[in-house]
């Protein structure tokens, strides 16, 4: 999947990319963000309901909180917040 160049131009210009440094810092940021919102996804797939719906699913498990996790990456290392489930 490859992103239009007119989404890439809209971010540059958005996030005022002049260095690499800056683009580097970018990808990293949005590497984590997309990171955080497949941990949060394979939560709501777990349990049969997504977050901040009620409890439709036939379970007695619920969300329990996230806890801190530092992982490493070819972008370096990335701070996490790994979401977690009553029955771990």
């Amino acid at each position: 999947m490859a992103i239009q160049k007119e989404v890439l131009r809209q971010i540059i210009k958005e996030n005022d990319l002049k260095s690499v440094g800056n683009v580097s810092a970018l990808l990293k940021e949005s590497f984590k963000d997309l990171l955080q919102e497949l941990l949060e996804a394979e939560l709501d797939v777990s349990l049969g309901y997504d977050k901040n719906q009620k409890n439709e699913a036939n379970t007695d498990n619920k969300r329990n909180g996230h806890y801190p996790k530092t992982v490493k990456s070819t972008l370096g290392e990335l701070k996490l917040d790994i979401p977690r489930d009553r029955n771990g």
